[in-house]
């Protein structure tokens, strides 16, 4: 029996109504949807196509350290993570931020015309082709073939399966560094178990709902693969072409020596959590 399966187990209980959570789990469902909207961006007029291998990586860039700051101010608004210590909050979101960042992509790709609508401010957004994503590393292009070609068939267009699925992605008691395990253990199991409740009242089957959280769970990990793949490729970064925050988070390699204020700039993620 996998590690799924075993979780799970205890998860399967009787239940008698497939309309709506009870008090505790509409609480915790709430509290998440609302922090999860500070990630969420609306999909704009797209004024133009971004063909250049060069032009995607410096969008790429800018999209990820906004992405990267979003996401940690999701995470200071839920209260569970606010209970732990800072040496682990910093952990979940430094090791945690790449697959959810990836994750949640799902969520402006148009899988028909394979393109990301990336949103630049209220009123625009530019379309950043897969093709051209592909162009770069060979192992960064299988990255988002496979990523891709998972979530095309397990998310089913559904924005609320992947804001659970990142509930559970950011309590991963396995990222390195961690001090309080058993607690953020008992975190994410609190997010599984309400992932799973909403696939009861999703499909009315707990038959169905179990098969379905179980490929989710397979999802997760497969995802957080990729992650750490793409964190590799990414570490080997030039530091001076990406920012501070980009460089803290891919552990970039930056010469403090060269700058003063690269020196000043230091940790960026660490200052976010602290403040």
């Amino acid at each position: 029996m996998d590690d799924t399966e075993m979780i799970i187990m205890p998860i399967i209980r009787p239940i008698t109504d497939h309309q709506n959570f009870n008090d505790i789990e509409g609480r915790r469902f709430m509290e998440l949807m609302g922090a999860v909207h500070i990630m969420k961006r609306p999909k704009n007029h797209v004024i133009r196509e971004i063909q250049c291998r060069w032009d995607a990586k410096q969008v790429s860039y800018e999209l990820l350290d906004r992405q990267i700051r979003d996401f940690t101010n999701f995470t200071l608004n839920l209260s569970e993570f606010n209970k732990i210590c800072e040496n682990d909050k910093i952990s979940l979101v430094k090791y945690g931020c790449i697959e959810i960042i990836n994750m949640r992509s799902v969520l402006f790709y148009d899988f028909d015309n394979q393109f990301f609508n990336i949103w630049i401010n209220d009123k625009t957004s530019v379309r950043l082709n897969l093709n051209t994503i592909k162009s770069g590393h060979q192992n960064e292009r299988d990255i988002h073939d496979i990523f891709l070609d998972l979530m095309s068939t397990n998310w089913e267009n559904d924005s609320y399966i992947i804001d659970l699925l990142t509930g559970i992605a950011l309590f991963n008691p396995n990222r390195p560094k961690l001090c309080h395990i058993s607690t953020i253990k008992l975190t994410r199991y609190i997010y599984m178990c309400l992932l799973y409740r909403y696939l009861i009242v999703k499909y009315r089957s707990e038959i169905a709902a179990q098969n379905k959280f179980v490929r989710l769970m397979k999802l997760l990990r497969t995802n957080q693969e990729l992650g750490d793949r793409h964190r590799t490729i990414r570490s080997h970064e030039n530091p001076q072409l990406t920012t501070p925050l980009v460089c803290e988070v891919f552990d970039i390699p930056v010469k403090t020596d060269v700058c003063p204020l690269t020196q000043q700039n230091q940790y960026p993620l660490h200052k976010m959590i602290s403040r």
